[in-house]
């Protein structure tokens, strides 16, 4: 459907939502673990976060662009679940 109407809000929002929920794929390149911690962090959804952040961690090329940003990731939900209890 979306290749008839690309510009449609609604096939575009079912084509992310399933993206977003199919982490589940065996066959998903690990840099999919990264963008759903990026997803959960945005969100403040920050124990997926976390589990996201460390799985890529885990599982990425030790040459990726993304691992400083995943390990200060991992930093700022520290930062944010302390300040979330200090309010």
């Amino acid at each position: 459907m979306i290749s008839l109407k690309p510009d449609s809000a609604n096939y575009n929002y079912r084509k992310g939502y399933i993206a977003v929920n199919s982490h589940k794929e065996t066959g998903a390149p690990f840099n999919v673990y990264y963008d759903l911690s990026k997803f959960y962090h945005i969100n403040d959804d920050l124990d997926k976060a976390r589990e996201f952040y460390n799985l890529f961690l885990a599982n990425s090329n030790n040459n990726s662009v993304n691992i400083a940003s995943s390990q200060i990731g991992l930093k700022q939900c520290d930062v944010a679940e302390r300040e979330f209890k200090n309010s």
